[in-house]
């Protein structure tokens, strides 16, 4: 290549410079037209937003007003048929005369609590007395939680809730004070109850109360051949391998054994701890036992100083020993209802400086359960409360949940499906209530409420009843109240008529907004069609100018709408990958409105839920199935009221659109 000269160098300068002032004008240029064109679509976009928004609003207040007339004429219904369920309650009261005062009634449940207080006197040993006065409160603590559960279902937490909870709390108490108070008597008099081998052993049980006695005096005259087994026959518990260090200096010991189903500890702190308790608490507590009455002459001299004034309880092991001196062997029956699936159980120690439930120093090898006996066998080297223990969170967050339509059987229902860590649950739900039908355990079989099966449950270890405080240990975001009661409303309205099924991408939107999915009840999946063939194409015909210049203007749009909101390749790729299959289609659920929604991975991981090319928002589900399944509005009218209150009752507890 021929060396340029100064002037030919300068020539090209000043040309490559003029192109560049060309290109960057022409640049300015479409940047300009560019912007000119962002700015009529944005306000395109606003007025249609104005003109959708009073579109909407109008709409909305429309099926307002005729979903009125359909809640009064449901509402109507249900106390038409609360009321016969009433009359025949109230009559089946009267004919069992049950001494059980109704828990709606609070002045009756003021009265039994103080009746409680006076029914057995301070002083008294007569333990069948106490334990059937204890048993009595059982019943009543049992009936009173059917109430609570009733509170539940309908949302009440209120006064009415804390103060049946209070209730709940004081006959508890008042059964531990019974108990305690016979221990104390017992010991008074401890020297009278000594039988030859100079020990005295008792243990009566009844409904959710297990008690026990066991105190031992040695006798030098006749050897002490040790402390040997403690077996508590009328409650299934044995105690083997009674470490001598029990004993306070060589000279006695005695023991309190008690089991409640009930976790009385929890109740006492202010913060919810990580665990939770199944199958109540166990008290295996040492006795500070009175120094020995001597007998003389028919007479009976007690030492005053050493004589039991108050209960005590000591630490074992001693103050200062941190260290285990020796293990005691228990064996004991837990409930046949419990979901443990463990043979190794956590068993945790109440801590009374930190208030709440630990498992230091539990070792797994000392714990063996047997799930078709139900014994557990355990090592203990301390003695403080313990009991079994669970995750708070172990059974939730949900993997993944649905309602659908029951197809087999003559009872119309619906299933609720819950996928756990641990089990599948399914619960049906009819018109008479509530029945679990997975996993098959002892003692459901039955029909209940949503809300005493629920609590059952949450008592025997399958915790289904999700709290606010509960969001924390599975790191769920909280959704508005309104929210989550517009979502159980709307979807035990349609029950039936439209399966619902869990969306994965729900938790991930703000607290307003909720996804389902639903799709018609008993879908079958279409035969697949066969593949068509490609259309012939004429390469020499003209394309359309018509066609060509629509597409051109929508290729324009897309790319204008794209600049926009900063969309990427990778967006436009998500765009095309739908998450609805088999008939599914994603609904949008707000505090005001439902809509279906494009169920692209790039709006729902986006937080971007819009109304489906095509579709509006509706005030509730009814008017999703008018637009979408045109004719089945009409099956709506089939479902059964007390149905649709059971499912929204039982949607109300588990939660499912928080915690999935």
């Amino acid at each position: 290549m021929p060396k340029l000269t100064k002037k030919q160098r300068a020539e090209l300068a000043a040309k490559l410079a003029e192109e560049a002032r060309l290109a960057a004008e022409a640049e300015a240029k479409r940047l300009k037209e560019q912007r000119i064109k962002i700015e009529a679509l944005k306000k395109e976009l606003a007025e249609q937003k104005i003109t959708y928004g009073k579109e909407e609003a109008e709409r909305l207040k429309t099926e307002a007003k005729a979903n009125r007339e359909v809640e009064i004429q449901h509402n109507l219904e249900l106390k038409k048929i609360e009321a016969e369920a009433s009359k025949t309650k109230d009559w089946s009261d009267f004919l069992t005369c049950s001494e059980i005062p109704d828990p709606v009634n609070t002045a009756d449940l003021n009265s039994f609590v103080l009746v409680q207080r006076e029914e057995v006197p301070e002083n008294s040993r007569d333990i069948e007395h106490i334990i059937k006065t204890c048993a009595q409160s059982q019943r009543m603590i049992k009936e009173t939680e059917r109430q609570i559960s009733k509170l539940l279902e309908e949302g009440n937490q209120g006064p009415d809730y804390k103060n049946l909870l209070g209730i709940i709390k004081e006959l508890r108490l008042h059964s531990l004070y019974l108990l305690n108070s016979y221990t104390l008597n017992t010991l008074r008099t401890i020297d009278t109850l000594l039988d030859k081998k100079r020990i005295f052993q008792m243990n009566h049980g009844a409904h959710g109360v297990r008690f026990a006695m066991w105190v031992r005096y040695p006798d030098d005259k006749a050897g002490d051949d040790g402390v040997g087994d403690i077996e508590m026959d009328k409650i299934g518990i044995t105690l083997s391998r009674v470490p001598a260090t029990l004993q306070i200096e060589g000279e006695s010991a005695g023991l309190q054994i008690m089991h409640v189903d009930y976790d009385m500890l929890s109740s006492q702190s202010d913060t919810l701890g990580p665990y939770t308790t199944i199958g109540g608490v166990f008290y295996i507590r040492r006795l500070h036992l009175p120094g020995e009455a001597i007998h003389t002459r028919g007479y009976i001299r007690r030492n005053r100083k050493t004589e039991t004034q108050k209960l005590t309880f000591l630490r074992y092991p001693n103050d200062g020993v941190d260290t285990p001196i020796g293990d005691l062997h228990v064996s004991l029956k837990l409930p046949e209802n419990l979901f443990i699936t463990e043979t190794q159980p956590m068993i945790g120690w109440w801590n009374s400086e930190k208030m709440a439930w630990c498992s230091d120093g539990h070792r797994e090898k000392d714990t063996k359960y047997d799930a078709k006996t139900h014994h557990l066998h355990i090592k203990i080297w301390r003695l403080e409360p313990f009991a079994v223990l669970q995750p708070r969170a172990l059974d939730f967050p949900y993997l993944d949940w649905n309602l659908m339509k029951q197809t087999e059987g003559k009872e119309s229902g619906v299933v609720l499906t819950l996928k756990g860590s641990r089990f599948e649950v399914k619960i049906i739900a009819t018109s008479q209530g509530v029945s679990l039908l997975s996993p098959a355990v002892p003692g459901y079989e039955g029909v209940m409420s949503p809300g005493h099966l629920l609590l059952r449950l949450k008592k025997s270890g399958l915790n289904l009843v999700p709290t606010d405080d509960d969001a924390k240990f599975c790191h769920k975001p909280l959704k508005s109240k309104t929210l989550e009661e517009k979502s159980c409303n709307d979807l035990a309205h349609v029950v039936g008529v439209l399966d619902i099924s869990g969306c994965r991408y729900s938790s991930s939107q703000e607290a307003d907004v909720a996804l389902v999915k639903i799709r018609e009840s008993c879908y079958v999946l279409p035969e697949p069609e066969p593949e068509a063939e490609p259309e012939k194409v004429d390469p020499n015909a003209k394309p359309d100018p018509e066609v060509v210049k629509a597409e051109a203007a929508a290729k324009e749009r897309e790319e204008l709408l794209a600049i926009m909101t900063k969309e990427t390749l990778e967006d436009k790729k998500l765009k095309g990958i739908s998450d609805d299959k088999d008939g599914w289609r994603t609904v949008c659920v707000q505090e005001d409105k439902w809509m279906l929604i494009n169920a692209s991975k790039f709006h729902l991981r986006n937080n971007k839920p819009e109304p489906a090319e095509g579709c509006i928002t509706h005030l509730n589900l009814s008017g999703v199935i008018k637009e979408r399944y045109p004719g089945k509005e009409n099956d709506l009218e089939t479902v059964p009221a007390l149905l649709k209150e059971t499912v929204k009752k039982l949607l109300r507890l588990v939660r499912p659109l928080v915690f999935h």
